[in-house]
């Protein structure tokens, strides 16, 4: 089981993170519709995965292919391509009765895309009420947006709009400034271009096999606990009899291969062939407690370690499999499962500067307040956080993004 963390790591490149945009083509590969805050796409998720993580790329790959987002929940969101868009589509609550007037309410054309400013021209909703009804809407899946740009806003905006009646100006110039500081920053908003069929039997299953194939790529490993994070038909129950299937045709092999886990697994040739062939037990790498990869919360058995809350404040640092630093809201508690003279122990700490240093919504600061439950000035592992950079702070040790 202490091999599990290793293998899902190595399986996404954490290992041995890329420093391309081809690379990150490479990461979403495993990602496709995964449900996730939008926040830790660029703060967490792509940075644990490259070592220079540019939010340039994103806005390129959305540019030059067919890359979409979507809303999957309030606050969340997912990518795929838009032709494989019916494997992730999320419009559980919604029926399509339901919705259409409000897309004849607010679009023009269902067939055509739209800007903030059409829509606003065309409803006659008030800038606030609008902005908060297109996000409402996009987390149900009911709409969408072509810009993660759009995204980028939502997020330093808390996803709402700002009431501009009544700010004093008056006239054009007046005007002008209010759609600037409310519209989102780019980009163009759309109804679905279809309207989803009932699939006859045969697409059903073809369509599952096609969600289980994502998975395995994701995962290289499935079983029930792995998949309760996952969007509600993508979880074990709606993939276990085609994994069976798939299993009795040869694509999966069902076995066990990880101990602590209750119940069936099933694993892909290639992920096999990687258990095989070794993992990489000298890898360091980090990632956020609520990656994809992380099992914190999942219900397991036989970890040599406790994990932390799956929170995206909580961060965890391994040497091969095993967990060697925990970090707690955002560095201000943090606990080593190494002695202070451990040969790696700065390497550990590497992740802090991509916190501080990553390109989008960088951390303005780390400050640690205690080491394994000490204060930090009483800490035998003091003397290691200064050398690596910390100043001394009122009741913490402080680490700051140097400006050049």
């Amino acid at each position: 089981m202490r091999y599990l963390p290793l293998f899902l790591a190595e399986l996404h490149c954490l290992t041995d993170r890329g420093d391309s945009i081809s690379d990150l083509q490479a990461a979403f590969d495993k990602l496709f519709g995964y449900p996730a805050d939008a926040r830790l796409w660029e703060t967490e998720f792509f940075p644990s995965r490259l070592k220079h993580y540019f939010s340039s790329w994103l806005d390129t790959l959305m540019q030059q292919n067919e890359l979409m987002w979507f809303g999957c929940g309030r606050e969340r969101v997912s990518f795929c391509f838009e032709s494989d868009y019916e494997l992730f589509m999320f419009n559980e609550n919604t029926e399509i009765e339901d919705r259409a007037p409000g897309i004849k309410e607010l679009f023009p054309d269902e067939r055509g895309r739209f800007s903030f400013r059409d829509i606003l021209d065309y409803s006659g909703i008030s800038t606030q009420k609008l902005t908060d009804l297109l996000w409402e809407k996009t987390w149900k899946g009911e709409i969408f947006n072509d810009s993660w740009g759009s995204v980028r806003k939502g997020i330093l905006t808390g996803f709402k709009g700002q009431d501009v009646t009544g700010n004093g100006q008056s006239g054009r110039r007046g005007k002008i400034n209010r759609w600037k500081t409310s519209s989102p920053i780019s980009g163009s908003w759309y109804p679905p271009g279809y309207k989803p069929q009932e699939p006859d039997i045969i697409e059903e299953e073809e369509l599952i096999k096609d969600r289980v194939r994502q998975l395995l790529q994701r995962y290289g490993i499935l079983f029930r606990e792995l998949l309760d994070r996952e969007l509600s038909f993508m979880k074990w129950p709606g993939i276990f009899r085609t994994l069976r299937i798939m299993e009795l045709s040869g694509e999966v092999l069902g076995g066990h291969f990880f101990s602590g886990i209750s119940g069936l697994q099933f694993i892909s040739h290639r992920a096999f062939r990687l258990l095989k062939n070794g993992l990489s037990e000298d890898a360091v790498y980090w990632m956020n407690a609520c990656d994809p990869v992380s099992i914190c919360g999942v219900k397991l058995e036989g970890l040599p370690y406790r994990l932390p809350s799956r929170l995206s404040s909580n961060h965890l640092i391994f040497h091969g499999p095993n967990l060697v630093l925990v970090s707690r809201k955002k560095g201000r508690e943090v606990q080593f499962f190494v002695p202070p003279a451990d040969s790696h122990i700065m390497k550990y700490l590497d992740f802090f500067k991509t916190l501080i240093n990553r390109d989008f919504m960088p951390e303005p600061d780390i400050k640690v307040e205690k080491i394994n439950g000490l204060p930090v000035d009483s800490s035998p592992y003091r003397g290691i956080f200064i050398s690596f950079g910390f100043k001394k702070g009122y009741r913490y040790f402080v680490l700051r993004r140097a400006f050049s």
